[in-house]
């Protein structure tokens, strides 16, 4: 029996075959058998298990992504970002092996109720799209761990979001995105929450209870004030509070966190009370801590705030 790059892609089964035929004739190149990124694909024991069609910024070859794939079934590995790709097959859902699914930078709009049956897709990229609306269901993904919506025109996250047990990283930058879902709150793991450039007002008083939270991006939002958890998040290296609505931040508090290494807090209208008593407690805190990525001897010297 052929296996890896040895099987001959004349044993695929037919619907595998007319794929590849067609996924050739929509980017116009040939596609090989190659385990990296690019034009190509991987077959095991006659059977297709990974698909590259990674297109370059400046040549966005797929249009359309063939219904065949849906027949695929031995599919874990499927990365199509970076195309003009604007529809998913409604029966995406029958690839139940795939474990890893890539399709940022495309234009698609609609995400079909079917994805949410990808029982073992571990990392979930679909960032820089034209999304609209996540359909419920997404609780039901045993194994998602990574979820990236960055970049689309959402609105809302799907309720059941945080039923997904194992999701720990979740990055949805630039939407219009106003609250969290209260599920979220059992995602005990989390440790990347990348939440800047939506219209956020307040965040959730139970985010303290993500305490393996590693990095906060918050940037950009409507933030007038800060939940007194934000210092129990005791792992926190990267807290992003920039180009908010922020006159004061617990920053001395922040500073007692022993993993704390960044804080951005620029671009908001932080109040001459606080700068005062930000000027007065710097002597005390960690010389390592970065403030607007600078070092905290610089930074009163070189801020604009000071």
């Amino acid at each position: 029996m052929s296996f890896g790059f040895y099987s001959n892609r004349d044993d695929l089964p037919e619907v595998e075959q007319v794929l590849l035929d067609k996924i050739e004739d929509n980017i116009g190149e040939t596609l090989y058998a190659t385990a990296y990124w690019g034009y190509g694909f991987r077959i095991e024991y006659n059977r297709l298990v990974s698909l590259f069609i990674r297109g370059y910024y400046d040549e966005r070859r797929l249009n359309v992504l063939p219904e065949e794939v849906c027949e695929a079934s031995k599919l874990s590995l499927m990365s199509i970002g970076i195309n003009r790709v604007q529809k998913i097959p409604e029966k995406i859902g029958n690839l139940q092996n795939l474990s890893r699914l890539f399709m940022g930078n495309n234009l698609i709009e609609r995400i079909p109720k079917s994805l949410t049956e990808l029982q073992n897709v571990e990392t979930l990229e679909l960032q820089n799209n034209r999304i609209h609306d996540f359909p419920a269901g997404v609780g039901g993904m045993k194994h998602l761990i990574d979820l990236s919506l960055g970049n689309n025109l959402l609105e809302s996250l799907p309720h059941d979001l945080g039923d997904a047990p194992n999701l720990r990283s979740l990055r949805i930058p630039y939407n219009r995105i106003r609250h969290l879902p209260d599920s979220l709150r059992n995602c005990e793991g989390m440790y990347r929450l990348r939440y800047g450039d939506n219209e956020v007002e307040q965040l959730p008083d139970w985010i303290g209870e993500w305490d393996g939270l590693v990095e906060l991006l918050l940037h950009g939002n409507n933030l007038k004030e800060l939940p007194d958890s934000i210092t129990d998040l005791k792992n926190l290296e990267v807290l992003d509070l920039r180009n908010n609505q922020l006159e004061e931040i617990p920053i001395y508090q922040l500073a007692e966190l022993e993993s704390l290494q960044e804080v951005y807090i620029s671009g908001n209208p932080l109040s001459d009370s606080f700068k005062r008593k930000f000027r007065a407690m710097s002597r005390l805190m960690p010389k390592y801590i970065r403030i607007d990525g600078m070092r905290l001897d610089d930074y009163f010297n070189k801020s604009d705030l000071f």
